[in-house]
């Protein structure tokens, strides 16, 4: 929204997993924030099993979305694929992010948003440790950083912004945008 998308593709899969259906929710209610409609249309649901390239060029011939968001790595991948036999570029033609931050989408320059699993991994081990030791655990100062995917801004699979939004090199050497992003609201995506 910020960035000047004016239609959209949200792709997740029809996975019975929470943080599928919060990512959607998220989807919606970020748009309807921004008093922007989400045609029921405009959500697709993909068995992220299948290589859905098909059905990705069909939505994108019928739709012709400005953005797609994608819900997994394995969706992005696909419409990677399907956007590549419609000869669409990113950002050029359409602006792509996508959950996970795995390895490929940096050889794409693909915006995604990053969740760091170490981190976790890490704090839900120490917590189960500390539950079996009876011991509290504590939390960071900054709480919201350990809550907090990063969007990753490569620069090329979103469109250039028109505010204050700049991307800034992180303590891994990665591109990010400082700006406070919420993962089911989505606002910093769109």
């Amino acid at each position: 929204m910020q960035l000047g998308v004016d239609s959209q593709i949200y792709r997740d899969s029809r996975n019975p997993s929470n943080y599928s259906a919060q990512r959607t929710e998220g989807y919606a209610k970020a748009f309807a924030e921004e008093n922007l409609p989400v045609a029921d249309s405009n959500i697709m649901y993909l068995d992220k099993d299948l290589d859905a390239r098909d059905m990705i060029i069909r939505r994108i011939n019928d739709i012709k979305p400005t953005a797609i968001i994608a819900g997994t790595n394995i969706i992005a991948r696909d419409t990677v694929k399907a956007c590549k036999e419609l000869s669409l570029s990113f950002p050029n033609d359409i602006s792509l992010v996508m959950f996970d931050d795995v390895d490929w989408a940096s050889l794409l320059d693909i915006t995604t948003v990053s969740q760091p699993i170490n981190d976790i991994g890490h704090f839900a081990c120490r917590s189960i440790i500390n539950q079996i030791n009876m011991t509290t655990l504590q939390l960071p100062s900054d709480s919201t950083s350990r809550r907090t995917p990063l969007l990753m801004a490569n620069g090329r699979s979103l469109p250039t912004p028109n505010r204050d939004f700049h991307p800034r090199d992180d303590a891994n050497g990665r591109r990010t945008i400082k700006k406070a992003f919420n993962p089911y609201g989505l606002k910093a995506l769109v």
